[in-house]
Formats: C-alpha cells, sequence, structure tokens
C-alpha cells in the first residue's frame, strides 16, 4: 500500500543482500529496483555500473497496474495456501487484501 500512498517501500529478501525497491516517480508511476547492497538501496546513483555487485536491473510500472497485479498474486497465493489451512492469513493478510482494494477502488 505503501506505492498507493507514494511512499517508499524496501523488501528486504533476508538472503544474502537482495532488495527490492519501490521508489514513486509520481502519482502514475513508481520504479522498481533489485538491489544487491544497502547502499545501492540508499543511493540509486550508485546502481549498475558504479555497483562492484552484479547489475542491478531497474523497471517503471504504472502504480496502479502494479498494486492489481501484487492485490491479484496474494489473493491467489492466499487461496492455494488456504486449501491446506483454512484459518491461514484470516488475521493478516485478507485484512491486508481488503485494505488494498478499498484502497484502489477510492483512489483510481
Amino acid at each position: 500500500m505503501a506505492i498507493l500512498n507514494e511512499e517508499g517501500y524496501v523488501l528486504d529478501y533476508y538472503i544474502d543482500a537482495m532488495y527490492l525497491v519501490f521508489e514513486p516517480i509520481d502519482e502514475e508511476r513508481v520504479n522498481l529496483a533489485f538491489c544487491y547492497s544497502e547502499r545501492a538501496v540508499e543511493d540509486p546513483d550508485y546502481r549498475g555500473k558504479r555497483s562492484p555487485k552484479l547489475h542491478e536491473p531497474e523497471a517503471v510500472a504504472p502504480t496502479r497496474q502494479l498494486a492489481e497485479e501484487i492485490s491479484s498474486a496474494a489473493e491467489t497465493y492466499l487461496d492455494v495456501v488456504q486449501q491446506y489451512d483454512p484459518e491461514a492469513g484470516t488475521d493478516h493478510v485478507e485484512p491486508l487484501l481488503t485494505t488494498l482494494k478499498e484502497k484502489l477502488n477510492d483512489q483510481f
């Protein structure tokens, strides 16, 4: 939901140094960057050729479509998990999905 509020967000994979960075460009677009170091997360100019690690790919996505795809993927994942455990996600994931869908409907 951070991207719908035009806020940056960093997803830390907790596996070595791997991060997915969401950076708002404007109201309609968000930059996604896959980073291999904390410095690259914090300094966009460090990414790419200046980084001593592998190439750190970036892409620009439409904010609404990205949020819709994330919502759809999360819902699909939850449906699969709940086939094995019907109570899984009811405390945390379902309320977040509901809030995300409401925000998408209200905002766009």
